[in-house]
């Protein structure tokens, strides 16, 4: 078995598999089936484009797979997830969370997008995962300007796993947020430095992919999101 696990990793670095990806599929041999993360496709994929030049609500626009989405009910909510059409990206002014309409397959996959420093201030933006679609629970991965955090929060208390303030972007810089959830084994790479995995079984239920804002950002200062996609 040792030795066809080997094999197998082989096989899945010449072709070009991520290191996700890897893990996932040395875990689903052992029980001989796959899970989505497993060479599976995206059940949620936004470039944010929409053709236009003005902000419109994040909710009207649907992206290229499973996004067609929704502002979270929850009362922490209450500001606008703005969709910029004429750059492709997305942006809050103030704390904001939105779900994909696209379904997990299982509670085990992955979410990542792309942050966008503008300016540098005062702000946090999230991809998301598990997220209950009543309650403000969730995992979070996002970028916090001093630093990026692997993030959960449950019936609206929040608390921090892991951060790092390795890899930091300054105004004009992109990274990528990457959040990973395993059965209670649960990680963020960002902007190439892993957090985690730490060990959390907190949120179990599959929920939904999405984002999450804190903070005023605008069409011109802060932080944006650009490339979402779940798997």
């Amino acid at each position: 078995m040792k030795k066809f696990l080997s094999s197998l990793l082989l096989v899945l670095l010449l072709v070009g598999a991520s290191a996700p990806d890897l893990v996932y599929s040395q875990r689903n041999s052992h029980r001989g089936s796959r899970t989505a993360a497993a060479g599976a496709s995206d059940f949620v994929t936004d470039s944010f484009t929409m053709a236009g030049s003005s902000n419109v609500d994040l909710s009207t626009h649907t992206g290229e797979l499973g996004a067609t989405w929704t502002h979270h009910p929850h009362a922490n909510y209450t500001t606008p997830f703005n969709l910029d059409q004429a750059n492709g990206v997305i942006w809050a002014g103030g704390t904001s969370a939105y779900y994909a309409s696209g379904t997990p397959p299982s509670a085990d996959y992955y979410v990542q997008g792309t942050v966008k420093v503008t300016t540098a201030i005062s702000v946090n933006i999230a991809v998301a995962g598990r997220m209950d679609t009543t309650a403000d629970t969730m995992y979070l991965c996002r970028y916090n300007n001093t630093s990026w955090d692997l993030r959960k929060i449950v019936a609206a208390t929040a608390s921090t796993l892991a951060t790092t303030s390795a890899n930091l972007l300054t105004a004009g810089q992109s990274g990528t947020i990457k959040l990973i959830m395993t059965g209670n084994q649960i990680s963020c790479i960002a902007n190439g430095t892993t957090l985690g995995p730490i060990t959390d079984s907190s949120i179990t239920a599959a929920g939904k992919a999405g984002v999450r804002n804190a903070g005023a950002s605008s069409q011109s200062t802060g932080f944006q999101l650009d490339n979402f996609s779940a798997r």
